[in-house]
Protein backbone atom coordinates (compact mmCIF):
# COMPACT_ATOMS: atom_id res chain seq x y z
CA UNK A 1 0.00 0.00 0.00
CA UNK A 2 1.32 3.43 -0.94
CA UNK A 3 0.22 6.74 0.52
CA UNK A 4 1.33 10.21 -0.53
CA UNK A 5 1.30 12.97 2.06
CA UNK A 6 2.42 16.04 0.14
CA UNK A 7 6.22 15.87 0.18
CA UNK A 8 6.18 12.54 2.04
CA UNK A 9 5.53 9.01 0.75
CA UNK A 10 4.54 6.14 3.02
CA UNK A 11 4.46 2.49 1.95
CA UNK A 12 4.26 -0.94 3.57
CA UNK A 13 6.93 -3.50 2.76
CA UNK A 14 6.49 -6.82 4.54
CA UNK A 15 7.08 -6.24 8.24
CA UNK A 16 8.15 -2.69 7.63
CA UNK A 17 6.59 0.72 7.20
CA UNK A 18 8.71 2.95 4.97
CA UNK A 19 8.48 6.74 5.04
CA UNK A 20 10.37 8.70 2.42
CA UNK A 21 10.76 12.39 1.68
CA UNK A 22 13.19 15.20 1.03
CA UNK A 23 15.54 16.37 3.75
CA UNK A 24 17.70 19.25 2.76
CA UNK A 25 19.26 18.54 -0.63
CA UNK A 26 18.81 14.78 -0.48
CA UNK A 27 15.97 12.29 -0.15
CA UNK A 28 15.73 9.89 2.77
CA UNK A 29 13.81 6.65 3.26
CA UNK A 30 13.36 5.30 6.77
CA UNK A 31 12.01 1.88 7.75
CA UNK A 32 10.06 1.31 10.96
CA UNK A 33 8.69 -1.69 12.82
CA UNK A 34 5.73 -0.12 14.60
CA UNK A 35 7.34 3.12 15.87
CA UNK A 36 10.88 1.70 16.08
CA UNK A 37 13.34 2.88 13.44
CA UNK A 38 15.32 0.00 11.98
CA UNK A 39 17.06 1.32 8.86
CA UNK A 40 17.62 4.43 6.74
CA UNK A 41 18.90 5.09 3.22
CA UNK A 42 19.30 8.14 1.00
CA UNK A 43 19.19 8.86 -2.73
CA UNK A 44 18.90 11.54 -5.38
CA UNK A 45 15.13 11.14 -5.31
CA UNK A 46 12.49 9.38 -3.21
CA UNK A 47 12.18 6.40 -5.55
CA UNK A 48 15.93 5.73 -5.44
CA UNK A 49 16.00 5.99 -1.64
CA UNK A 50 13.00 3.65 -1.30
CA UNK A 51 14.39 1.05 -3.71
CA UNK A 52 17.72 1.07 -1.91
CA UNK A 53 15.98 0.57 1.42
CA UNK A 54 13.77 -2.22 0.06
CA UNK A 55 16.86 -4.06 -1.21
CA UNK A 56 18.48 -3.75 2.21
CA UNK A 57 15.37 -4.98 4.01
CA UNK A 58 14.91 -7.89 1.60
CA UNK A 59 18.52 -8.97 2.18
CA UNK A 60 17.96 -8.71 5.94
CA UNK A 61 14.81 -10.84 5.71
CA UNK A 62 16.57 -13.46 3.58
CA UNK A 63 19.46 -13.65 6.06
CA UNK A 64 17.03 -14.12 8.95
CA UNK A 65 15.28 -16.96 7.13
CA UNK A 66 18.61 -18.65 6.42
CA UNK A 67 19.43 -18.52 10.12
CA UNK A 68 16.17 -20.17 11.26
CA UNK A 69 16.34 -23.46 13.12
CA UNK A 70 14.03 -26.04 11.51
CA UNK A 71 12.48 -23.13 9.55
CA UNK A 72 10.92 -21.63 12.72
CA UNK A 73 11.24 -17.82 12.97
CA UNK A 74 13.49 -16.44 15.69
CA UNK A 75 12.28 -14.62 18.79
CA UNK A 76 13.35 -11.36 17.15
CA UNK A 77 11.19 -12.09 14.10
CA UNK A 78 8.16 -12.96 16.20
CA UNK A 79 8.68 -9.81 18.24
CA UNK A 80 8.78 -7.66 15.10
CA UNK A 81 5.57 -9.26 13.86
CA UNK A 82 3.81 -8.63 17.18
CA UNK A 83 4.95 -5.02 17.21
CA UNK A 84 3.46 -4.53 13.77
CA UNK A 85 0.17 -6.30 14.57
CA UNK A 86 -0.53 -5.17 18.12
CA UNK A 87 -1.78 -1.69 17.17
CA UNK A 88 -4.89 -3.23 15.59
CA UNK A 89 -5.03 -6.27 17.85
CA UNK A 90 -7.86 -6.54 20.40
CA UNK A 91 -6.42 -5.46 23.76
CA UNK A 92 -7.88 -8.59 25.29
CA UNK A 93 -5.96 -10.85 22.90
CA UNK A 94 -2.62 -9.31 23.82
CA UNK A 95 -3.40 -9.79 27.51
CA UNK A 96 -4.34 -13.44 26.86
CA UNK A 97 -1.05 -14.06 25.07
CA UNK A 98 0.89 -12.73 28.05
CA UNK A 99 -1.21 -14.84 30.41
CA UNK A 100 -0.65 -17.93 28.23
CA UNK A 101 3.08 -17.27 28.59
CA UNK A 102 2.81 -17.20 32.38
CA UNK A 103 0.97 -20.51 32.64
CA UNK A 104 2.96 -23.67 33.56
CA UNK A 105 5.02 -24.89 30.60
CA UNK A 106 3.38 -22.21 28.43
CA UNK A 107 0.41 -24.51 27.88
CA UNK A 108 -3.35 -24.01 27.91
CA UNK A 109 -6.54 -25.22 26.27
CA UNK A 110 -8.80 -22.87 24.35
CA UNK A 111 -11.38 -23.29 27.10
CA UNK A 112 -8.87 -22.16 29.74
CA UNK A 113 -7.92 -19.15 27.64
CA UNK A 114 -11.59 -18.31 27.11
CA UNK A 115 -12.17 -18.32 30.85
CA UNK A 116 -9.19 -16.00 31.29
CA UNK A 117 -10.68 -13.61 28.73
CA UNK A 118 -13.82 -13.09 30.85
CA UNK A 119 -16.13 -12.83 27.87
CA UNK A 120 -14.92 -14.83 24.90
CA UNK A 121 -16.00 -18.40 24.26
CA UNK A 122 -13.59 -21.18 23.33
CA UNK A 123 -14.83 -20.85 19.73
CA UNK A 124 -13.95 -17.15 19.65
CA UNK A 125 -10.54 -18.02 21.13
CA UNK A 126 -9.94 -20.47 18.30
CA UNK A 127 -10.93 -17.82 15.75
CA UNK A 128 -8.70 -15.16 17.32
CA UNK A 129 -5.67 -17.43 17.67
CA UNK A 130 -6.09 -18.72 14.11
CA UNK A 131 -6.46 -15.19 12.77
CA UNK A 132 -3.32 -14.11 14.59
CA UNK A 133 -1.48 -17.12 13.19
CA UNK A 134 -2.49 -16.25 9.64
CA UNK A 135 -1.31 -12.67 10.04
CA UNK A 136 2.04 -13.71 11.49
CA UNK A 137 2.39 -16.29 8.73
CA UNK A 138 1.94 -13.63 6.05
CA UNK A 139 4.48 -11.31 7.66
CA UNK A 140 7.15 -13.93 8.32
CA UNK A 141 6.57 -16.37 5.47
CA UNK A 142 6.10 -19.29 7.84
CA UNK A 143 3.26 -21.78 7.28
CA UNK A 144 3.85 -25.00 9.23
CA UNK A 145 1.58 -28.03 8.93
CA UNK A 146 0.60 -30.39 11.75
CA UNK A 147 -0.66 -33.79 10.61
CA UNK A 148 -4.10 -34.72 11.95
CA UNK A 149 -4.99 -31.22 13.12
CA UNK A 150 -8.33 -29.73 12.10
CA UNK A 151 -7.83 -27.28 9.19
CA UNK A 152 -9.38 -24.29 10.98
CA UNK A 153 -6.77 -24.63 13.75
CA UNK A 154 -3.75 -25.08 11.46
CA UNK A 155 -2.79 -21.35 11.51
CA UNK A 156 -2.35 -21.53 15.30
CA UNK A 157 0.65 -23.82 14.72
CA UNK A 158 2.55 -20.75 13.53
CA UNK A 159 3.12 -19.69 17.15
CA UNK A 160 1.87 -22.61 19.28
CA UNK A 161 1.91 -26.38 18.90
CA UNK A 162 -0.52 -29.08 20.09
CA UNK A 163 0.78 -30.94 23.10
CA UNK A 164 -0.10 -34.57 23.73
CA UNK A 165 -3.13 -36.12 22.07
CA UNK A 166 -4.78 -33.90 19.50
CA UNK A 167 -8.24 -34.32 20.98
CA UNK A 168 -7.15 -32.78 24.28
CA UNK A 169 -6.65 -29.43 22.60
CA UNK A 170 -3.65 -28.41 24.71
CA UNK A 171 -1.54 -25.68 23.11
CA UNK A 172 2.08 -24.92 23.98
CA UNK A 173 3.63 -21.65 22.84
CA UNK A 174 6.66 -22.08 20.64
CA UNK A 175 9.82 -21.22 22.65
CA UNK A 176 10.72 -18.52 20.14
CA UNK A 177 7.28 -16.93 20.45
CA UNK A 178 7.39 -17.15 24.24
CA UNK A 179 10.77 -15.41 24.20
CA UNK A 180 9.34 -12.69 21.95
CA UNK A 181 6.57 -12.05 24.47
CA UNK A 182 9.17 -11.82 27.24
CA UNK A 183 11.12 -9.27 25.25
CA UNK A 184 8.12 -7.22 24.16
CA UNK A 185 7.83 -4.12 26.29
CA UNK A 186 4.90 -1.71 26.59
CA UNK A 187 2.45 -4.26 25.25
CA UNK A 188 -0.61 -1.97 25.54
CA UNK A 189 -1.60 -1.17 21.93
CA UNK A 190 -1.51 2.41 20.72
CA UNK A 191 -4.82 4.25 20.72
CA UNK A 192 -6.81 3.55 17.60
CA UNK A 193 -7.50 6.51 15.31
CA UNK A 194 -11.27 6.27 15.76
CA UNK A 195 -10.95 5.88 19.53
CA UNK A 196 -13.29 2.88 19.45
CA UNK A 197 -13.32 0.52 22.39
CA UNK A 198 -12.19 -3.05 21.86
CA UNK A 199 -15.06 -5.40 21.13
CA UNK A 200 -15.55 -8.66 22.95
CA UNK A 201 -16.36 -10.28 19.63
CA UNK A 202 -13.87 -11.72 17.18
CA UNK A 203 -12.18 -8.93 15.25
CA UNK A 204 -12.72 -8.78 11.47
CA UNK A 205 -10.21 -10.54 9.24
Amino acid sequence: MKKDHGQRTEIEHGLYRIIAGQRGKSFKAIAYVDMRKVAETSGENAEEAINSLKAFLDAKTAKRKEGRKEEVPSAAEFKDALEVLRVNMPDRLMDILFTHRRLPDDTATMLQLARISSGWTSTVMEVEYARLGRKISRLLGFSPVCKGLEPHLMPVVVFATPKGSMHKGIWKLRPQFAAALDDLKGHVPAKRPNGAATSVRASPA
